[in-house]
């Protein structure tokens, strides 16, 4: 069996990992999709440039800020048949929404990128029987799903179902790891920043799921 390295990422947890990705309120995606490029280049070649990549991939986040604001500044306030239909006279509101969607597709070929390309290369090398399939349909079904954050409440919180995509990566990426000649326990334990993390966004997710509550009991 070959001696582990000090800095080998072990197998994550699939307790924490689901804790870390609800609690967090699908925030998780974009550590998570880091963590997931180191290790695969732990074991691969050519070298992979994870921090750039999670830039990209954070752009999913940031297009449902993008088009949150643009449905409640602007398509909420005049209606949203008469707003899309003078949508072509509003440059600034036209661009916002562009710029989102633009967003969304950014991160939704890095996601595609992990599934086609890296995660093959870290299965061939592992022998791994797990194949991922379908990756432009899941990429597509992921960045759909992120923005359903803009909708109003309490349909925004269709996008906690986004876990449904990235669940079965961590479990390949399990069974990848426990393929190879190098065996390391899994991750259970949370890091003080993981914790402080889970504190404040399910702080803020509480907010929301009240704020999703009064509205209906007032409807």
């Amino acid at each position: 069996m070959t001696e582990p390295q000090p800095d080998w990422i072990p197998p994550l947890s699939m307790r924490k990992f689901t804790v870390l990705f609800f609690f967090t309120g699908g925030l998780y995606l974009i550590p998570w999709y880091y963590r997931t490029l180191r290790t695969i280049g732990q074991h691969t070649s050519p070298p992979l440039k994870p921090w750039l990549r999670t830039v990209a991939i954070a752009a999913l986040p940031l297009s449902a800020v993008l088009l949150m604001f643009f449905y409640r500044e602007y398509l909420a306030v005049g209606g949203i048949r008469n707003g899309l239909a003078n949508l072509h006279q509003n440059f600034f509101w036209l661009g916002e929404a562009a710029v989102g969607l633009l967003l969304a597709v950014l991160g939704a070929m890095q996601f595609f990128r992990l599934l086609h390309y890296d995660m093959e290369r870290l299965r061939e090398v592992s022998g791994g029987l797990i194949y991922l399939r379908d990756p432009a349909v899941k990429a597509v079904e992921l960045a759909f799903l992120w923005l359903c954050w803009a909708l109003p409440n309490p349909y925004r919180f269709i996008a906690l179902l986004s876990f449904v995509q990235l669940r079965p990566v961590q479990v390949a990426v399990n069974q990848y790891l426990d393929n190879l000649d190098v065996h390391l326990p899994e991750e259970t334990a949370f890091t003080l920043m993981e914790k402080i993390g889970v504190a404040l966004c399910s702080s803020a997710l509480l907010w929301a799921l009240g704020g999703a509550f009064i509205k209906a009991m007032e409807d």
